[in-house]
């Protein structure tokens, strides 16, 4: 076995703690937003308004939210199209 793992390494110990608490840390962020989107708008339900209401105060988070939701809104325009073409209805 590595020397490592024998004696054990503080160090190691000690990141592997941190990364820990910092993944805990941020699964509580991800839940309290997601029960907080809940309590905003409307009941059982999270909208994409919802997500850009929590993600208002950070420039970069809001920006990159506001960027997928349009490319999800063009990608369902395509898929229309395409289905409308698909049973001739444009021909």
């Amino acid at each position: 076995m590595p020397d490592i793992c024998k004696h054990g390494n503080q160090s190691l110990g000690a990141l592997l703690g941190e990364a820990t608490g910092y993944m805990f840390l941020k699964t509580f962020e991800i839940a309290r937003g997601t029960r907080q989107a809940l309590l905003v708008g409307t009941p059982g339900k999270i909208s994409p308004d919802d997500i850009l209401y929590l993600v208002r105060r950070d420039p970069r988070k809001y920006s990159r939210v506001k960027e997928l939701l349009i490319l999800s809104e063009e990608l369902r325009r395509a898929k229309k199209a395409f289905e409308e073409d698909e049973y001739g209805v444009l021909k």
